[in-house]
Order: C-alpha cells, then structure tokens, then sequence
C-alpha cells in the first residue's frame, strides 16, 4: 500500500496531508494521524488531498468520525485542494457540502 501522510502547524490551522492510496491495509495509519491531530484540539483542521488518488470506503467513514470529533471539541474541519476523482467521490457521497472546501 503505498500511503503518505504529513501534518504542518500552521499560525491558523493545522493542514492533514494525504498522498496516494488509502486502502483497507492503510486506513489504520490514518485512522492513528487523526486521532493524534485530534489530540491537539485544533480549531481548524484542513485536509490536503491534493495528491490522494484513491480513498476507499472505511477511510471516508474515518474522515466523517475524525471531522464530527473536531467540531464536538469546538473545532472546524475544510477539504482543503483535491484532485476531480477525488471531488467527485465525495459529491456523490454528499460530502463536499458537509465538509465545505477552502474558497
């Protein structure tokens, strides 16, 4: 499985980034990214899926837990860059609403 993830502090977020394929073998690696993001209490969490080309099915649900998390602690969660399959994933799941994107 071949899945990257970085985290950068900045001054009014905390940018997730993920790169290549989150599969079932992967999801648990972002499952624990997330959860140590959440740890920190962020107010504003965006997700970089620029370079992310897949995003199976159980890390979708990961995202929704990890982002419902945030925002019950007080914090906010933004789909931040995405490339069109990616986008067009999660418009079709109703998604992209949900979660907003960065103008």
């Amino acid at each position: 499985s071949q899945f990257e993830t970085a985290v950068t502090e900045c001054k009014r977020a905390t940018v997730v980034h993920l790169k290549g394929y989150v599969d079932i073998v992967s999801v648990d690696r972002l499952e624990f990214v997330l959860m140590r993001v959440l740890d920190q209490s962020p107010n504003l969490v965006i997700l970089d899926l620029s370079e992310l080309q897949q995003l199976c099915s159980l890390a979708i649900g990961k995202l929704m837990t990890f982002r419902r998390a945030i925002v019950y602690s007080g914090g906010d969660v933004k789909l931040g860059p995405m490339c069109p399959e990616i986008h067009s994933e999660l418009e079709c799941l109703q998604l992209i609403d949900w979660f907003g994107c960065l103008a």
